[in-house]
């Protein structure tokens, strides 16, 4: 029992690192998306802003 617990504790150690490092790979990522974004809409790049939105997005 006592070996159950204690792999079940590694395991869950070793997990703890890849899903921080996977988080912060999003978080990079969606601020490269809105800094692209928003240079779009200051270049009125409209093929890259029309490129991520949905083809029933409308603007209000």
């Amino acid at each position: 029992m006592k070996l159950f617990a204690i792999i079940t504790i590694i395991i869950g150690l070793a997990i703890v690192p890849i899903s921080t490092q996977e988080s912060d790979f999003n978080h990079n990522k969606l601020k490269t998306l809105d800094a692209a974004w928003e240079k779009a809409q200051l270049e009125l790049n409209f093929d890259f802003i029309e490129s991520l939105l949905a083809e029933d997005f409308i603007w209000v």
